[in-house]
């Protein structure tokens, strides 16, 4: 998946399947602080996040050894997306998405465009990063330049962006607060 899952939960449990088999081994098993966001990285390894607060934890997947920590947001985490470039996009409550360099684990960009929480991030088929926020509105990146490609704020974005996804072929859908299902292509 390109975007995180983001859910409240108590504790991490690592298993191991087939990809044909959902009934796998359990091979690990830690409790941590109450996890808001998944993800699994380009390189394998695995980016959390607890809820409230404003550090990703990157995990090696190998030994489950905590292998860096990124401080860079102020304000909680919101979203993870990996980029196509194996990079990682986060968004959050401070209003700003940050574009991470995973061979490094420095800050690329920090984007500033939305006007309140970004909740939502998506990375697109074609690369660039989709991030919607409570600020009502969906704002398209470019992937070299990291500036406003679209911002899309319409009648029918009435309250915020809950979560954004990228269909298969391609199609951005966008989940809204208190409406409906949205779907562009």
């Amino acid at each position: 998946s390109k975007s995180s899952m983001c859910e409240r939960d108590v504790s991490i449990e690592i298993t191991s399947a087939s990809p044909y088999i959902f009934n796998g081994n359990l091979i690990k098993t830690f409790t941590i602080d109450t996890i808001s966001c998944l993800l699994t990285l380009k390189n394998g390894d695995l980016a959390s996040n607890s809820f409230g607060n404003t550090s990703i934890i990157i995990w090696n997947t190998t030994t489950w050894e905590i292998s860096n920590t990124l401080d860079g947001h102020f304000e909680p985490v919101l979203s993870f997306s990996n980029l196509l470039n194996g990079d990682l996009a986060s968004s959050s409550d401070d209003n700003t998405i940050i574009i991470w360099d995973t061979r490094t684990w420095e800050q690329k960009y920090t984007l500033t465009d939305h006007t309140h929480f970004v909740s939502a991030l998506t990375t697109l088929k074609n690369g660039d990063l989709a991030s919607g926020s409570t600020d009502q509105s969906i704002i398209i990146w470019d992937k070299v330049n990291w500036t406003q490609k679209n911002n899309i704020t319409n009648n029918k974005i009435n309250d915020k962006v809950n979560a954004l996804t990228t269909l298969l072929n391609g199609d951005l859908v966008a989940s809204i607060s208190y409406g409906p299902i949205l779907i562009w292509n």
